[in-house]
């Protein structure tokens, strides 16, 4: 497993370089907490994934793994504890982009515990969507898929925002919580459905 987290964050380093840049711009232009988050994290995930499986598309890695004495549930296992790694590398600097607008801008607020858990939430979500849909179709047919995702995440966000009340103060507690429960729970489905197509899936 280490071996394959190795890959994985050298495939992607840049990504880890670059973000702070993302995050600059979503704290100029995403006003609202919850979608600012959400985009970040998101954002994050969506670039991540597009160049590691982009990269491994390129060089024809599918047959390279599935001759390797590692079992392809590691294989699978490495890319989602990536995407883990680079949301919670994105959630540090979001919030540190937040709380900096907040000191220059004190009339926006940085996002309240219920919509930082509501923003992950969606971005686990969306991410276990993204992740079988280029295993199954590969990186480069699947750039229009991702691109809605993005758009999704921004419109879930602002549903979600509206309907549940997360941020106006009026929802419960439990509500946010238990939508990152949901989440981890479709992500672990999204795992299973990853495997099974990769191992269906005729070497490149």
């Amino acid at each position: 497993m280490g071996s394959m987290l190795y890959k994985n964050l050298t495939l992607t380093k840049k990504i880890y370089m670059t973000l702070p840049i993302y995050v600059i711009l979503y704290t100029i232009i995403l006003k609202q907490p919850l979608s600012y988050l959400a985009g970040t994290l998101f954002i994050a995930a969506y670039l991540s994934s597009l160049t590691l499986f982009g990269h491994e598309e390129q060089a024809k890695a599918t047959t390279f793994q599935k001759a390797l004495p590692v079992k392809l549930s590691t294989v699978i296992g490495a890319y989602y504890i990536n995407l883990l790694m680079v949301l919670g590398y994105a959630l540090i600097l979001g919030l540190i982009g937040s709380h900096v607008r907040s000191g220059i801008m004190p009339e926006i607020l940085p996002p309240s515990l219920a919509e930082i858990l509501l923003a992950t939430a969606l971005s686990l979500v969306v991410s276990s969507l993204q992740i079988p849909i280029i295993i199954r179709f590969g990186a480069s047919k699947t750039r229009v898929f991702n691109l809605l995702f993005l758009m999704a995440i921004f419109a879930l966000a602002g549903l979600s925002a509206h309907f549940l009340g997360i941020g106006s103060g009026t929802t419960s507690p439990f509500v946010a919580p238990a939508l990152l429960g949901v989440a981890l729970l479709v992500s672990l489905l999204s795992y299973a459905v990853s495997l099974t197509m990769y191992r269906k899936k005729e070497a490149d």
